[in-house]
Order: C-alpha cells, then structure tokens, then sequence
C-alpha cells in the first residue's frame, strides 16, 4: 500500500534517500542502520500516515516491521544504491599523489 502511495514515496525519496546517499558516498554506510532507518520511517511516517488516510492501524509484531524495513531498504539499494561506488576519502587523496 505505501508503495502506491505518492506522498509517502515521496517523503522516502526526498528525506531517507538522500541521507542514505550521502552515508554511501562517504564510506560510512552501515546496513544494520540502515534497516533501523527504514523501520523509524514504517514507524514515524507510514503508520500515522495510514491510519489517517485509510483508517487502517496495521499492528505489526517486530518481525513484520523489520521485514518491512528489508523490503524497502533492499529496493532503495537495488535501485539507487548500487548503481553509486563507494568513496573512501582517504582513497581519493592517496590517488591524487600519484
């Protein structure tokens, strides 16, 4: 359901999307927190949101959640993330001596 629903794509695509980036590119990028991010947005954003707009309350277990924040890290991954290399600065100032 959240998957079809714009303002809630748009909010991981313009808020959560970009901070994992930015974790990626500096070579700081930690699945496990990662996960913990998308489990906040479940938590934070999409549950308040669907109890609003569709008066549904889904009461996940801690399991379902964190399955919830697999599903959604994985395709921000395999989507966005992937495609980007990961950038040690220390690397990048080791090659520009050479």
């Amino acid at each position: 359901m959240i998957e079809n629903d714009s303002i809630a794509y748009e909010k991981l695509m313009s808020i959560y999307l970009p901070n994992l980036q930015k974790k990626l590119l500096s070579g700081k990028y930690d699945r496990a927190k990662a996960v913990k991010l998308m489990e906040y947005y479940y938590t934070n954003y999409c549950v308040p949101r669907l109890v609003k707009e569709y008066q549904w309350n889904p009461k996940f277990n801690p399991a379902e959640r964190m399955a919830f924040a697999n599903h959604f890290l994985t395709y921000l991954e395999d989507e966005f993330l992937k495609p980007m290399e990961r950038k040690n600065p220390s690397n990048l100032l080791n090659e520009r001596k050479k």
